[in-house]
């Protein structure tokens, strides 16, 4: 039976920056959804836009959602940057700058 893993094991050993890549860009990708979703609904109603608009600012405007969205910005960016200072060369094929 192979070991058990420490109890405080390093957050760097568990979580890969692919991992926090996707969560971060799942987080915008849930905003962007509902801003747009918020928008749709304006095409049906007034009254449904304005009660998505409630649900959305109750959501992103709390402190827990506008920690979660802005450290996502922040994270998605930063981990972007960083890919770029990890090349030694800026020379790229178009799909990866366009994913950058």
């Amino acid at each position: 039976m192979p070991p058990a893993p420490p109890a405080f094991a390093s957050l760097r050993d568990r979580v890969t920056r692919r991992e926090l890549r996707l969560a971060t860009g799942l987080t915008l990708l849930a905003y962007i959804a509902s801003h747009l979703l918020t928008h749709s609904l304006g095409l049906v109603s007034l009254q449904a836009a304005e009660r998505a608009l409630s649900w959305g600012v109750a959501l992103w405007h709390s402190a827990p959602g506008t920690l979660l969205l802005y450290g996502a910005v922040a994270l998605h960016v930063g981990l972007a940057l960083h890919a770029i200072f990890q090349r030694r060369t800026l020379r790229m094929p178009p799909l990866e700058l366009l994913r950058l």
